[in-house]
């Protein structure tokens, strides 16, 4: 919902909304970015820089996400261009990314788990030392 929308059917009932439904994406994009920040950070500390780890993969899912967020707002005047409804397209696309992320780390996991069990190392695995 466009945030015009939103602000006409709260102004039907004597309240305006505009500045604060604007105001808390504002926040959002912010705390979007510092997530980002924090993953990215994690990222490159790592032991491995590769895309395999899980910070790179909930980075690359958080700067899609926040372009966006970004193209949502309008916040670039550059892409003020764009069709309307571009963030959310952008944000679906993000999700689907986490999904097939997740979806595959666990995949991977549990042929991972099966295959020390078959080979008799998962049995230390439960034992507590």
């Amino acid at each position: 919902m466009e945030i015009e929308t939103i602000a006409s059917v709260a102004g039907s009932n004597g309240v305006d909304l505009t500045g604060f439904i604007f105001s808390a994406g504002i926040l959002a994009s912010v705390l979007f970015i510092a997530s980002l920040l924090i993953f990215v950070l994690l990222a490159i500390r790592g032991r491995s820089r590769s895309i395999k780890t899980f910070q790179s993969q909930i980075s690359v899912f958080i700067g899609v996400y926040v372009v966006g967020e970004l193209l949502e707002l309008n916040a670039i005047p550059m892409f003020a261009k764009l069709p309307g409804d571009t963030g959310s397209q952008i944000h679906v696309a993000a999700t689907i990314v986490l999904t097939a992320i997740l979806w595959t780390r666990f995949v991977y996991s549990e042929k991972i788990v099966k295959k020390l069990v078959d080979s008799g190392e998962g049995s230390n695995l439960l034992v507590p030392k």
